[in-house]
């Protein structure tokens, strides 16, 4: 399963390569990158995702599908393989005791050491989706998933309070002279 070992880049970020996805969770919130992208060509729809970001929770957990690696493929194929990733991330929360925002559920038993430092999961996590998606089984894809959500609550653990309140916004380019 897992082609990559996994990197702690420190106690709040997670960096995982499996044969399907590439993750890379921050427990501080990070804009993705088409966000980023889109507030650097200072589009009319800038204005909406600043305000979008300035107001998003901070106390759940942004995910984000990147499909760069399926470009080849129609958009048909491409957004059936980000709905069945979707679709298992949000399965392996639930079995894990969060919603999809990564809210913990009160009425679902979780771990004694887990119900008492983690409130919820936060932070950010970005799914590359490789091209085995395109033909994995599903139990496959939420065996990845739950692994993914099982790591996550790990660095959770290691860093509870860490990330709360913070926006780190992603540098695309700088187009000063200098």
């Amino acid at each position: 399963m897992a082609r990559g070992a996994a990197r702690l880049g420190g106690p709040t970020e997670l960096r995982f390569n499996s044969a399907r996805y590439t993750i890379r969770y921050q427990v501080v919130h990070e804009m993705p990158f088409i966000a980023a992208q889109q507030l650097a060509l200072h589009n009319p729809a800038s204005v909406k995702i600043s305000h979008l970001y300035k107001n998003r929770p901070r106390d759940t957990l942004w995910s984000s599908f990147g499909l760069r690696l399926l470009l080849e493929y129609k958009s048909v194929v491409r957004s059936w393989a980000m709905g069945r990733s979707r679709v298992a991330f949000r399965k392996a929360l639930a079995d894990r005791g969060y919603d999809q925002d990564g809210r913990a559920i009160s009425s679902f038993p979780r771990p004694a050491a887990e119900a008492t430092q983690i409130a919820g999961l936060r932070g950010s996590i970005d799914f590359t989706v490789r091209e085995e998606v395109i033909t994995a089984k599903s139990p496959d894809i939420e065996k990845d998933m739950r692994e993914f959500v099982d790591r996550i609550i790990k660095v959770m653990l290691h860093a509870p309070k860490a990330g709360t309140g913070f926006l780190k916004q992603r540098i695309l380019w700088d187009n000063k002279r200098r």
